[in-house]
């Protein structure tokens, strides 16, 4: 992880490497995924991209989801 903390977690603007196929770029609070981010993984020698909002370490709310198969916004 490299980006903001507080109290020891992480917290603000950051970028997490969850692997060498998944990425995470974007916003935290207390340790979780919250507000905009962009998630890169692989999966299947697929490229797939999420972007848009999270809450509470999950997907929230609006956001565009990227992959050879096509592109859904929800």
């Amino acid at each position: 992880y490299k980006g903001d903390w507080k109290n020891n977690m992480m917290n603000g603007f950051g970028l997490f490497n969850l692997g060498v196929d998944k990425v995470y770029f974007g916003f935290f609070v207390n340790d979780l995924k919250d507000g905009f981010g962009i998630y890169k993984w692989i999966s299947n020698d697929e490229v797939k991209i999420y972007l848009g909002f999270w809450s509470n370490g999950k997907q929230h709310g609006l956001g565009k989801y990227y992959s050879k198969k096509g592109n859904k916004l929800g």
